[in-house]
């Protein structure tokens, strides 16, 4: 167990150096991949708050409150970078869809609840699962769109899709 208070290993020398780069680099690891995977302005509410909770970490030093100690800018080099870093990647993970269910995948799912194969119903429910475009022929009024009940009956369709997923296929489950 390290002790904390002078001479410890956690707070002088190298090993110090190296906890305040893995702990920025966490951070920055974690909030990266928090705003590059997520598509919903609800998330900026989250980042908010971790920004200003790793503010305090950034800001705890044993100098005056007006300068930031080594180790603080040593957090938040470790926390620039690796934030930037990851989300880039969490850009590129929901860009090319890689987690995912391939079309191939949901293509065999739709077939085994009935859906023959590269039918216009297949095709226009992979698209209705994968981008949420409404099928032809089928009109939405706006305010209908908007409506709760519309909402409820595209996540049941969701669900239920997902529900057959379980199971069958556990190492492909977005």
């Amino acid at each position: 167990m390290i002790e904390r208070g002078r001479g410890s290993a956690a707070g002088s020398g190298e090993a110090g150096t190296v906890y305040d780069l893995l702990g920025g680099a966490s951070l920055g690891m974690f909030l990266g991949i928090l705003v590059g995977m997520s598509a919903t302005p609800v998330v900026s509410i989250v980042i908010t708050a971790l920004v200003a909770l790793l503010a305090a970490l950034f800001g705890l030093s044993d100098k005056s409150p007006f300068s930031t100690s080594a180790a603080g800018a040593r957090r938040l080099i470790a926390f620039g970078l690796s934030a930037t870093l990851f989300m880039l990647t969490g850009i590129a993970l929901r860009t090319h869809e890689t987690l995912a269910p391939s079309v191939d995948h949901q293509r065999e799912v739709l077939r085994n609840i009935g859906y023959a194969d590269r039918t216009k119903e297949q095709t226009e429910m992979l698209r209705y699962l994968r981008y949420g475009l409404v099928p032809a022929g089928t009109t939405v009024n706006k305010v209908l769109r908007r409506s709760p009940l519309w909402q409820q009956s595209a996540q049941l369709l969701r669900r239920s899709f997902e529900k057959s997923l379980v199971g069958r296929y556990p190492s492909d489950i977005c």
